[in-house]
């Protein structure tokens, strides 16, 4: 038998003591008693149906023990109608997206359907295409900013930034060495052959530990990249 979880929700005390609780437990119950369901436990809330699914306690508890790899097993949620979710639909299509990223579904007793991934009310379709360009633009608005960001940080510093420093950048001994040795070279009128030959006496590491050793491309790569520092005059 397939178990399932079921969420009652009240908007005030008053309702508490009303029929609400009672009226969507039997609702559920018939419900899943027609599909064979077996509801393991009932999250009865008393909150605003404006709060979103985040702000409520239980409805958080429920959905961090609900979905398709739980503990509980239980990855269908049972209400006595959509509006027991919230009645403003906005937050109701948020805590059915935050149901969809954890596999989980729900079903309205009333009326039988699956909301999670329901297609029939255009409204709905309108709402979950409005949240996701809504999205698609929040994370392009963050690149957008991290990447200006990124470009003035290599303006002010003449470092690239973001990515990983190239040979010469990082502030290491051995590579400052092989720089200043390079430099030293050139000023004595050495090829490139002739530079790649000292360097691989001396013994100094290539950038890559090519077991090659270093060679003309390798100088002349580190030369290109370090440009500003072989133009100096000192």
């Amino acid at each position: 038998m397939i178990k399932v979880f079921a969420y009652l929700r009240v908007s005030t005390a008053q309702q508490i003591e009303g029929d609400g609780f009672p009226r969507q437990g039997d609702a559920v119950v018939a419900f899943c008693e027609r599909k064979g369901w077996l509801p393991i436990r009932y999250f009865r809330e008393q909150q605003s149906g404006s709060n979103e699914h985040t702000d409520r306690k239980l409805c958080r508890e429920m959905l961090e023990l609900a979905g398709e790899d739980s503990a509980t097993g239980v990855s269908i949620i049972v209400v006595e109608r959509a509006d027991r979710i919230a009645r403003d639909l906005i937050v109701q299509e948020l805590f059915l997206k935050d149901c969809r990223a954890r596999g989980i579904k729900v079903y309205a007793a009333d009326s039988g359907e699956e909301l999670v991934n329901a297609e029939g009310d255009p409204t709905r379709t309108l709402i979950r295409q409005i949240l996701g360009a809504l999205s698609q633009w929040v994370k392009s608005e963050t690149v957008k900013k991290l990447q200006a960001g990124r470009a003035r940080k290599a303006r002010e510093t003449g470092l690239p930034c973001g990515g990983k420093r190239g040979y010469g950048k990082r502030d290491l001994e051995g590579e400052k060495a092989v720089l200043y040795d390079i430099k030293m070279y050139r000023q004595q009128g050495f090829t490139l052959k002739d530079i790649s030959t000292e360097l691989n006496q001396i013994g100094y590491p290539t950038p890559a530990r090519s077991p090659h050793g270093w060679t003309k491309s390798t100088v002349h790569a580190i030369i290109k990249a370090n440009e500003p520092f072989f133009s100096e005059q000192k």
